[in-house]
């Protein structure tokens, strides 16, 4: 009896407990993509499994009315649970309706969610005429516990802040009117000051102000300039040059691999753009974190591209003679397939975390 026992339990620690560890550890891979209707002009949103993509579930987020298609999405939380329309008619679907009215007619409009999806980033745009900043705070995602992040008189802060991986700092750009400098200032969730950066300096004017990502250690920030990109690391102030050759150009920020040990670039050839859309001479490029072994891994036609969350794959939009479809491939560029079979007009959104 007493041996009956004892080899259920090998049995049960050299097997079953590490596959329920594995099943638990194992990150979600749950996505959000869209599936544009050419017919109705509409997008209609679902979620799936990467790894089991016939798993599909519709959402109904709100209609966002914009004459930007691409400002008219609306924006998930990180964890698929909350979403809000980055541009009129205002709506967050855990915010007391009170709350938005108030804040739509004082001027604010919404930026970024926290990675835990409880807060998130809103921004203020007067206008120059009536006040002569630009503002920008974090509220909770009920609509309580506004606190003022920035606020400058001399400066405008561009409708754009991205929170760290940690949650306890957030990033954003600080172009100051009076003189030819944009400042990346890194505040924590209360708005004090932890390092600001002179962007333009650094690069010698090499700087494209449409984003920057923080690694997942929340220790770095990479963003594009004109020709290649970036890494900045916070404490010290030591910036890396991701590509010196400025032979490669971009359109899109690095992403950084889960593990931090490489990025995901999005890049054309500079001389092949031309009067080419970028989107169709694009290719899905990865590189090491400190700036070695360049690796082209597609053709042409590329819209974007994110690691899965557990690094082993890279899905990416490309465009065929049927219109954008999702691609899935293997983090080294290997077994490149369709995801859903060679249906067209879909999109890659975003990641659903828990």
């Amino acid at each position: 009896m007493r041996y009956s026992k004892l080899v259920c339990k090998i049995f049960f620690g050299i097997f079953i407990l590490p596959l329920l560890m594995s099943c638990a550890l194992r990150p979600s891979q749950s996505f959000i993509f869209e599936s544009y209707d050419l017919k109705d002009n509409n997008d209609t949103y679902y979620t799936t499994d990467l790894y089991n993509p016939s798993k599909i579930q519709k959402l109904d987020p709100p209609i966002c009315a914009s004459g930007d298609a691409l400002s008219s999405e609306p924006t998930w939380s990180p964890n698929g649970k909350y979403y809000f329309c980055p541009t009129g008619p205002f709506y967050i679907n855990s915010m007391n309706p009170k709350t938005l009215t108030e804040l739509e007619n004082d001027g604010w409009g919404f930026e970024s969610w926290s990675p835990d999806g409880q807060y998130l980033t809103i921004g203020y745009d007067g206008g120059l005429i009536t006040k002569p900043y630009f503002e920008l705070a974090v509220i909770k995602n009920d609509g309580t516990k506004l606190t003022q992040l920035a606020k400058d008189s001399i400066a405008e802060i561009p409708f754009y802040s991205i929170w760290a991986p940690n949650g306890k700092y957030l990033a954003y750009l600080l172009d100051l009117t009076n003189q030819d400098d944009m400042l990346l200032v890194i505040v924590d969730i209360k708005g004090n000051n932890i390092a600001r950066f002179d962007l333009r300096k650094l690069t010698n004017n090499n700087f494209n102000d449409r984003g920057y990502d923080w690694s997942p250690d929340s220790k770095k920030l990479t963003y594009l300039g004109s020709h290649g990109w970036y890494i900045l690391d916070i404490e010290s102030g030591k910036l890396l040059n991701l590509e010196p050759n400025n032979k490669l150009c971009s359109e899109d920020t690095p992403e950084w691999s889960p593990d931090g040990e490489k990025l995901l670039l999005i890049a054309f050839n500079c001389q092949e753009i031309q009067s080419n859309d970028p989107w169709f001479v694009q290719r899905v490029y990865t590189i090491n974190s400190d700036g070695s072994n360049l690796k082209s891994l597609t053709d042409k036609s590329v819209g974007n591209a994110h690691w899965s969350p557990d690094g082993k794959s890279i899905v990416f939009d490309k465009y065929t003679d049927q219109g954008s479809e999702i691609f899935i491939m293997n983090a080294d560029g290997t077994n490149q397939r369709n995801l859903f079979g060679n249906q067209s007009h879909l999109s890659f959104i975003q990641w659903i975390t828990p």
